[in-house]
């Protein structure tokens, strides 16, 4: 298929004076409406069954929160999607390949447009034509080098999503096809992305990366010192050693497509500020649990008090919420860039003041190693090659790790 442009339209922040509890619920007229007529962007969780057991999963936990897979019909969710007269759909599992027969179904009958598919990678092969043009981004979860991967993933599991990978391509896929990695404590995060920048035997369109922190409760006595340790130790100079080569890169003709660094500093040279979480949840984003009900984010679809809305009451979406971060983001000076960083994490605080801060201390820490390299940035546009417009990776990834 054909590469597609990405394009969506400006979030809009929510009337600050509207956000008087945890939800926010923002008039009528402001937003819900505006977008339930026009365009909406959907996180759809197909199933929670997956076919890897990771080490840092809660497979388990899952399943007994949710429904394995849809307790609603088909006929209902294509009906639902279909009330949109634009529609981006990111489909999120467990492993979603596991039901291509409903995504098949849904090619078919949905006009999309912008369709993403995160994945192992581990059933690639059941992608068939049909599905395989209309698709415009598959995102393989891979965690860094073969043996890290496989590590926590499973034996072989990085080699079997490689060569499914490749043998996408091979087959006449024309989409991206990105790589987005988990980074847990203690991971090299310098020896990570490098393996994809350089070694990798497959050339992933773009390259992302998320923390695993904050999703989890830790004792921070025992813990927190060795967390500590790792990002102050490793982590950081780990992502300055990281924006270095990507400067090197830029003044060598080449753009290294790490969407943290190259969406931020779009970010920092057209001054456009975030609105609301740049991963877009509960303001330009929604996400849709196989219980059919809507949360503004898919770690949050397992608490009833974040539902705002069931895809089989459609005059829920009237008051559709606007949920923006709390303290201490919104009184913080990055927070135009940064956006909140996280809006689970900033309602959850699963861990204490002293680790909340920590992890924002990495995100200062980003920002400031990108700005280094801004020169080597506007030298690229001004030489003719790069354009600002392809800075921006923002479309399918929180950006802010």
């Amino acid at each position: 298929m054909p590469f597609l442009p990405i394009l969506f339209g400006k979030r809009q922040r929510a009337n600050s004076a509207a956000v008087t509890s945890e939800i926010a619920v923002s008039p009528v007229a402001d937003l819900t409406l505006q977008r339930y007529f026009n365009s909406m962007r959907f996180l759809l969780c197909m199933t929670e069954r997956c076919n890897l057991s990771c080490a840092y999963c809660e497979k388990s936990h899952m399943l007994e929160k949710m429904p394995p897979d849809i307790n609603y019909t088909d006929d209902e969710l294509i009906r639902f999607l279909k009330s949109f007269s634009e529609l981006e759909l990111e489909i999120y599992g467990g492993e979603p390949l596991l039901r291509t027969d409903l995504l098949e179904k849904l090619v078919r009958e949905v006009p999309i447009k912008h369709f993403f598919v995160q994945t192992n990678g581990l059933l690639l092969d059941r992608v068939g034509r049909e599905l395989g043009e209309e698709v415009d981004v598959f995102s393989i979860s891979l965690d860094g080098p073969p043996q890290l991967t496989n590590r926590l993933r499973g034996k072989g599991v990085y080699e079997r999503a490689i060569a499914n990978a490749k043998s996408l391509r091979d087959r006449g896929y024309r989409g991206r096809v990105d790589v987005r990695m988990t980074i847990s404590p203690g991971a090299d995060i310098s020896t990570a992305v490098g393996h994809f920048l350089g070694e990798c035997e497959f050339s992933f369109a773009q390259i992302y990366w998320q923390l695993n922190v904050l999703f989890h409760e830790l004792s921070w006595k025992t813990e927190g010192p060795f967390v500590q340790h790792w990002l102050t130790k490793s982590y950081q100079p780990g992502i300055e050693k990281l924006a270095q080569q990507w400067g090197r890169a830029l003044e060598d003709g080449h753009l290294q497509q790490i969407v943290p660094f190259a969406t931020l500093a779009h970010a920092m040279l057209t001054g456009e500020p975030a609105v609301g979480v740049r991963c877009g949840a509960g303001s330009s984003a929604y996400a849709i649990a196989t219980n059919g009900k809507v949360v503004p984010c898919p770690v949050m679809r397992f608490a009833p008090k974040w539902e705002v809305g069931d895809i089989r009451n459609p005059a829920s979406f009237g008051t559709l919420p606007v949920v923006e971060v709390g303290a201490p983001c919104d009184s913080c000076d990055l927070l135009d860039l940064c956006g909140g960083r996280c809006l689970y994490a900033n309602k959850k605080r699963m861990w204490p003041d002293e680790g909340f801060t920590l992890i924002c201390d990495t995100v200062r820490y980003l920002c400031d190693t990108v700005r280094i390299n801004l020169p080597a940035v506007e030298r690229a546009i001004a030489a003719g090659w790069l354009t600002i417009d392809e800075l921006d990776m923002s479309a399918d990834y929180e950006v802010i790790p």
